[in-house]
């Protein structure tokens, strides 16, 4: 038996098409009954009209740009920069102490 509205080959006891899903109708031998000859009547159908395709602007695609990695050795940088300074610091706070020293017993 085959589907009357795709062609599909379907099986006896089927009730809808496996395949559009449309009711299989029965045949005479399956039923024992004969049906009538009755002309198929086709509805034709307005095709959907959508209008004009309407797209929405696409924004620019850039490169992708990994994130540059964090250096460690600005950290070491920064401590040495400290140490410098301090002991800049203390170079001047001992020379100070022995202006003053000498002034003072001179």
């Amino acid at each position: 038996m085959y589907c009357k509205n795709c062609g599909t080959q379907l099986q006896d006891n089927d009730v809808f098409c496996t395949n559009c899903g449309s009711k299989a109708e029965e045949t005479a031998a399956a039923t024992g009954l004969k049906q009538p000859d009755q002309p198929l009547q086709v509805v034709p159908q307005k095709p959907y009209d959508q209008g004009p395709a309407r797209q929405t602007p696409m924004s620019p695609v850039y490169p992708y740009s990994p994130t540059p990695p964090a250096y460690t050795a600005a950290a070491g940088r920064q401590k040495k920069t400290g140490l410098v300074v301090a002991l800049a610091a203390g170079g001047v706070l001992l020379l100070a102490l022995i202006i003053f020293l000498a002034v003072r017993f001179l």
